[in-house]
């Protein structure tokens, strides 16, 4: 049954709206539009009066009215709605309240995003949230497709959750009044880039060329999908669009493309090979930003992570840009490869070049976080030197937690311990992997693995636990140290059971695991505390003997 189809027995109670913000409105034309008639609205805030033609109580009003008479409807959304609900039950008006919410993240309520072969509401898959986010092909043509979506998506209105999204963390209470869509997400992958990056596999991989033939087909369709959005008023106003992580000055049909999205702000990730006049005017008409992740400060650096001399040239478009706004320089963290002094040095002077303030830094996530925590340090101490600030995001730790890791390492006496490793990397790097970023990223994955296990106990017996062939990785990185692989066919409990009394310590090969097989060890009177978390570890700031210490 459709929410519309449920609210007709409305019409013989009298209904209050409580909030009148962005939502109140948008619930109010919905009610009217089926029939119900709203006698009166209540906020918390007393400096709204009113909306069109309705007088703003405070809720007190409420516990004048016949409760059997009365159903309140709470038009914000999460986390609002729920201080409001709460406020209600405290007023003692369960019996009234009346929930148009359904359970929803934010991406389902307003976001459309483009994925090459298929679109959808999120990009949780890329993003780690959840392995299986709802997507939806292509059919025969961008009409038929769109509108699909667009079922799909009302769906979820009717409270009908999407397979892959049940048991999902972000799922919140949201309120469907008002619900256009508010981000635009033109994501293709493989990504169409013509830049060479060391880090990334999309210029190695044939099926994966930009040129290929296939990518031509679905730019234009998201034209057409755009078009129907627009024309049949979906799209909000404020819509933020983001192009992110193809290329978009080299993407097919990329003028239509930006001339059909150029009244909307956006987000353009580019390598700034080349200036696009288009996307400087959306940066000033629109306020829209570019990220450019340049990588690098030398163009001796530049040149050998991007695979192309090209390094003068990116700093005269990045000039070019910086007269019509302001935009995000990202540099990704490579450690032993793009940390040195003079290229910390280099980015500063870069960033005053350009009269930006501060640097987006992130690291390259085939490598452990730990191994970039020095590097990290190096750039922050740099960046606090000459009064610029940044921005560091990973999906572990907090901006606050980052800064709070960095004092503590600056009080550390463990400081030597970091030093003496990345300078290690770089030479490592330069005399064995020079001309093989893949084979020297796989070598750091599996030290890391060997400087933690290397402080165990000699004598103690290893074990990994679960169906250890979903991360070949590892497997390589323990057989490397002599340990045996078992039981890989296992799950973690079936794993652990099998061999609980021939081992001393359990090596869980994913942090998401973790819990549950902590949970399931104490339930059978076993020790959790001979479980080995090797995926914290690997973001963990702490050294490996000072981790075991802490962890075992």
């Amino acid at each position: 049954m459709s929410l519309a189809d449920e609210i007709v027995h409305l019409k013989n109670f009298k209904i209050v709206l409580f909030g009148a913000g962005n939502n109140a409105k948008p619930a109010l034309k919905y009610l009217n539009d089926n029939g119900i008639e709203v006698a009166y609205f209540v906020d918390n805030d007393r400096n709204i009066k009113n909306i069109e033609a309705y007088t703003i109580h405070a809720p007190e009003i409420l516990l004048t009215e016949n409760k059997s008479d009365l159903r309140i409807i709470i038009t914000p959304n999460f986390p609002t709605y729920k201080s409001i609900e709460t406020q209600l039950l405290e007023m003692g008006l369960r019996e009234c309240l009346y929930s148009t919410h359904f359970l929803c993240c934010d991406d389902m309520l307003d976001h459309f995003g483009y994925y090459d072969d298929s679109i959808g509401f999120c990009c949780a898959s890329f993003s780690g949230f959840h392995r299986t986010r709802p997507v939806f092909p292509y059919l025969d043509n961008a009409e038929a497709t769109i509108i699909d979506f667009l079922q799909k998506r009302k769906a979820i209105f009717d409270r009908v959750i999407p397979v892959g999204c049940a048991g999902c963390s972000r799922l919140r209470p949201h309120n469907m009044f008002g619900c256009k869509i508010k981000i635009i997400n033109i994501s293709p992958y493989p990504a169409i880039c013509q830049a060479k990056c060391i880090y990334c596999n999309v210029h190695t991989n044939p099926e994966y060329n930009y040129k290929n033939a296939k990518h031509s087909q679905y730019p234009k369709m998201i034209i057409e999908m755009i078009q129907y959005l627009q024309k049949n008023n979906f799209i909000d106003d404020d819509c933020y669009f983001i192009f992110a992580p193809a290329e978009i000055t080299i993407m097919p049909h990329k003028d239509l493309l930006l001339d059909v999205t150029s009244k909307y702000k956006a987000k353009f990730l580019t390598n700034a090979f080349l200036f696009e006049p288009k996307i400087a005017d959306s940066m000033k008409k629109n306020n829209s930003i570019i990220n450019v992740s340049l990588d690098s400060g030398t163009k001796e650096t530049f040149k050998l992570i991007k695979g192309y001399d090209l390094f003068e040239k990116v700093l005269t478009n990045l000039k070019k840009y910086r007269e019509y706004n302001a935009f995000e320089l990202k540099y990704n963290i490579l450690p032993g490869v793009n940390d040195s002094d003079s290229d910390i040095e280099g980015i500063i002077e870069i960033l005053k070049l350009l009269n930006l303030d501060s640097l987006h830094l992130s690291f390259e996530y085939n490598i452990p976080l730990r191994t970039a925590f020095y590097p990290i340090v190096k750039f922050v101490a740099k960046l606090k030197e000459n009064e610029l600030s940044f921005y560091f995001h990973t999906p572990y730790y907090t901006p606050s937690q980052i800064k709070d890791f960095i004092e503590l390492y600056f009080n550390s006496e463990s400081s030597s311990y970091y030093i003496e490793k990345n300078n290690s990397l770089g030479e490592i790097f330069k005399n064995e992997y020079l001309n093989d970023y893949n084979g020297y990223r796989e070598y750091v994955y599996r030290n890391e693995i060997k400087e933690l296990l290397e402080c165990l106990d000699v004598g103690k017996k290893i074990v990994l636990l679960g169906k250890i062939h979903k991360n070949q990785r590892l497997v390589a990185g323990i057989k490397q140290l002599g340990i045996s692989i078992q039981l890989p066919d296992l799950t973690l409990e079936e794993s652990y059971d099998a061999v609980k009394d021939n081992a001393d310590i359990f090596i869980v090969p994913e942090r998401r695991l973790f819990k549950g097989i902590k949970q399931y060890v104490e339930s059978k009177g076993g020790d959790s505390k001979r479980l080995l978390d090797i995926e914290k570890y690997f973001y963990s700031f702490e050294p490996p003997i000072s981790f075991l210490k802490n962890n075992l």
